[in-house]
């Protein structure tokens, strides 16, 4: 099968993609499951852009330096925030159906300085996705579910396509320009928010083809995870915008003891907070959503208090237990401002690349952004021209997968919140024994947060508890080894 742009992924960055270059070339997007489960479609929160009069970019800007903790790439955080509004405004294009009272209805999140957040209620991801697959498979684009890509071909620095499976069937699929779309690696953790299919796939492809990863120990955990056997349901930041509470078990609020902005401190500080009260106190840690008008939850958070009614807590009259719960990789596969790898014919897009523009933490809702903006930058890019098609030989690359639940058991002891020489030690030595992507993606993980001996941000090193001026770099690591730069 010959396509001019192969599309691995199905989350915000791929669909937006495909739909924006599928006017010029021919386009075929591969999907791991059904093409409307990704990242994406769980996203609560919403999308970070500056549209009031008493917001601009430099205080965006400037929100997004101070919880990247000294190691954003400022080129990539101005192009990031200069291109949210109109990448927001396209979406509502199509027909997202973002709350508005004239103009976007604009929430709060932690750090940032002004009221920036546009959001269809507390479903914006599932809204945006919808609306996106509905575009693309109404399109010409070829759209392929239940594709499970095992490798991607590649040979002397030059991708020409992948190698997928169906139903047992392997398929190549040649193609000018690979762009991977593939989302995190939040379900590497035994407790995520993200769906099963965040297991790293495209950062295991695109090391194993030679390209260069970038901050892959920058994991981060969102602090309120709802704590409830069989669920990964997130609790949005929002709530936390709009006024609920973080208390122990004994009803007290616990955040000013570990930062002076409380509970809308960034959320690696919150985070660590909720997991060392937890610690301190033998017991869960809850949000109290009952300092919040019931109508303003009934009407802006009505996905969250049904779910919460269905599992059996009342929001309105008591707090419910959460937890901090893998939620994002701030790293991925290293790209440039117009989404190349170091990987001639292969490019990185949304949550499995990384620019470098959330540094060591990423602001809250500047994820769905990102997967935009730099989608739309691969576009222009690529209109620009594709390179001459090539055919590569397949490469077997196939070997049976360890458990992955043995992995999430590791990661999320060792390499998890607190972290430290010993226990980092140990999870890469049992590693090092496991075989498969996930056990690939792991250890790169856990490689990096071994070297980067300090704290900073998401990666907070109980034995090196303070940042350190020599690491005010970015991790990279590749087939040849670690290096910072």
């Amino acid at each position: 099968m010959k396509t001019d742009i192969l599309v691995i992924g199905g989350g915000i960055a791929g669909l937006s993609f495909a739909l924006r270059v599928s006017k010029r070339a021919s386009v075929t997007l591969v999907t791991k499951t059904e093409v409307m489960e990704s990242n994406t479609r769980y996203a609560q929160g919403g999308l970070a852009g500056v549209f009031s009069e008493n917001d601009d970019f430099a205080l965006h800007v400037a929100d997004t330096l101070k919880v990247g903790d000294g190691i954003c790439n400022k080129e990539a955080v101005k192009v990031l925030v200069e291109n949210a509004p109109d990448s927001i405004t396209w979406l509502d294009s199509l027909g997202v159906a973002f709350d508005k009272n004239g103009s976007f209805h604009l929430g709060k999140e932690a750090v940032h300085s002004r009221r920036r957040i546009v959001h269809a209620g507390d479903s914006t991801g599932k809204s945006i996705q919808q609306v996106l697959v509905d575009r693309v498979t109404e399109g010409k684009i070829t759209v392929l579910e239940q594709h499970d890509v095992v490798s991607i071909l590649s040979e002397k620095g030059r991708c020409g396509g992948a190698v997928v499976v169906c139903d047992g069937e392997r398929k190549i699929i040649h193609a000018r320009a690979t762009v991977l779309a593939t989302g995190g690696i939040g379900n590497l953790y035994s407790r995520t928010c993200n769906p099963a299919i965040a297991t790293g796939d495209g950062i295991a492809l695109a090391y194993e083809a030679g390209a260069t990863l970038m901050d892959m120990e920058f994991i981060q955990f969102h602090p309120t995870g709802l704590l409830h056997k069989g669920t990964n349901f997130l609790l949005t930041e929002r709530l936390r915008g709009e006024g609920a509470l973080l208390v122990n078990a004994q009803g007290e609020r616990f955040m000013e003891h570990y930062h002076p902005e409380r509970e809308m401190a960034a959320r690696d500080i919150v985070a660590r907070a909720c997991f060392m009260e937890a610690q301190k106190t033998g017991a869960d840690v809850y949000l109290d959503m009952t300092t919040i008008a019931k109508d303003v939850l009934e009407k802006e958070f009505p996905a969250i208090t049904a779910k919460c009614t269905l599992l059996g807590y009342d929001v309105f009259s008591e707090p419910v237990p959460v937890s901090p719960t893998a939620h994002y990789l701030c790293g991925g596969v290293k790209i440039d401002l117009s989404g190349r790898t170091d990987v001639d014919g292969l490019y990185a897009i949304g949550e499995v690349s990384c620019s470098g523009a959330h540094g060591a933490d990423r602001l809250a809702s500047n994820s769905l952004v990102d997967g935009l903006v730099f989608s739309k930058r691969l576009a222009e890019h690529l209109e620009k021209g594709l390179l001459e098609p090539v055919e590569i030989e397949e490469t077997l690359l196939d070997e049976e997968s360890s458990s992955l639940s043995a992995i999430q058991a590791l990661m999320w002891e060792h390499v998890g919140i607190v972290r430290n020489q010993q226990g980092l030690q140990y999870c890469l030595d049992e590693l090092k024994k496991l075989t498969g992507r996930n056990a690939t993606v792991a250890e790169m993980i856990t490689r990096c947060a071994l070297a980067r001996e300090e704290s900073r941000g998401t990666h907070y090193r109980s034995d090196f508890s303070t940042k350190i001026d020599l690491f005010r770099k970015h991790t990279l690591i590749n087939k040849e080894g670690i290096s910072f730069e």
